[in-house]
């Protein structure tokens, strides 16, 4: 019997804006000039004059992280100076020295951990913290933990990370609170050999709480390949695919239980904490956005500019005449009868304008977050200063 999962309701309707908040934060080249982001021209349509003109103009266009920009001036600001942690990290505290060095089994230190999930709630709004600790025996209690010294790690995951969960919706003491939630990702396919060719696995991760356990149970979805459907990824697509996630939405395939389910009868609850509140940059997306696709069009204007003195010579007698570009020393030489065209000159002011007027947009949103900040609010500048620094 083929395994299927789903989306939650919640996660198709934030997915798009989540997306958009992650890839203008990190601005992959491959990713912004793909049309997704980069939208074509009337002209650029599917003939092949009009892929190539398209294509031509995706090469030439960059893409300014001004989000990501927004997003490190709020963290300074916030940290500008570094919390106070020696009430939570000691040798009788909440973390031990050597605890607060590494809270993430990768060698994070509490204040930078603190800093990553500040950052994910201003670019989602939505952000996660799992808790757990290697792997035991399905048989393994809270008193064999506590004697082999297995201490717990925290993980951050993103609101793209979590397709579906179900919480508790009856009124009471429990309300709100998580009781199934699957985590969704890509690994590098396990390979014996390095002649084999990479791929990738998706893997889906089952948390839930029922009856007071706590269980996780992991599935697998073997060999998916990539994003772009090709039968033999290169290692670009994989490490894109990898990094980005992009199988959640496009959920094809059978899954199979990997291993046996884990389970702890000793947890009161799932040990995963969701944070959910309005994010800071949704509105600095769409300008950021929108900046992109003024500029491309600015650079368009005058990449083009250079050929606005040049005319265009149809020879006679031609049913169909190719345009050409032609000097004045070659309109001179025509033969009689030809015909010239002169391509009409843009005015790119008015577009430069338009540019600069969204970047102004993309630095008042911004920094008018951070005036409501009563902590810091002596210390940031005006959006128009700010933006002049």
């Amino acid at each position: 019997m083929a395994i299927e999962f789903s989306l939650h309701p919640y996660y198709q309707l934030y997915y798009n804006q989540w997306l958009l908040s992650r890839d203008l934060y990190l601005g992959i080249p491959e990713v912004m000039r793909s049309g997704q982001y980069l939208t074509r021209y009337a002209l650029e349509n599917n003939s092949t004059a009009g892929k190539n003109a398209y294509s031509q103009r995706a090469s030439r266009t960059y893409y300014t992280n001004y989000k990501k920009a927004i997003e490190q001036l709020w963290l300074t600001y916030i940290f500008m100076k570094d919390p106070d942690l020696s009430k939570v990290i000691g040798e009788k505290a909440l973390f031990t020295e050597e605890e607060a060095r590494n809270i993430d089994g990768n060698g994070k230190s509490l204040l930078d951990f603190i800093k990553d999930i500040t950052s994910t709630s201003i670019r989602y709004g939505w952000s996660y913290i799992h808790v757990d600790s290697p792997p035991l025996e399905e048989t393994a209690s809270k008193a064999d933990v506590l004697q082999r010294g297995v201490r717990p790690f925290a993980w951050i995951w993103t609101p793209l990370d979590v397709p579906d969960w179900q919480d508790v919706v009856d009124p009471g003491p429990n309300y709100g609170k998580l009781l199934i939630l699957h985590r969704q990702y890509m690994r590098p396919k396990s390979r014996k050999s390095l002649a084999e060719k990479p791929g990738l696995d998706a893997v889906r991760e089952e948390h839930k709480f029922e009856n007071g356990v706590y269980t996780r149970t992991t599935y697998i979805r073997k060999n998916v390949g990539t994003s772009s459907n090709t039968a033999n990824p290169t290692a670009t697509t994989i490490t894109q695919d990898l990094y980005t996630n992009q199988y959640v939405v496009n959920n094809l395939g059978e899954w199979e239980m990997l291993g046996n389910p884990q389970t702890a009868t000793w947890m009161t609850q799932i040990p995963i904490i969701r944070s959910i509140q309005e994010a800071w940059t949704f509105d600095v997306d769409q300008k950021v956005l929108q900046f992109y696709q003024q500029e491309s069009s600015l650079d368009n204007i005058l990449y083009y500019q250079a050929y606005t003195r040049l005319a265009i010579a149809g020879r006679p007698g031609e049913k169909n005449p190719q345009g050409a570009p032609g000097a004045e020393d070659t309109v001179l030489w025509l033969e009689p009868g030809s015909q010239v065209f002169q391509i009409a000159s843009e005015n790119a002011t008015a577009m430069a304008a338009r540019c600069a007027e969204t970047k102004n947009a993309i630095f008042r949103l911004g920094l008018y977050q951070l005036r409501q900040l009563n902590a810091i609010s002596n210390a940031a500048q005006s959006a128009e200063n700010q933006r002049e620094d």
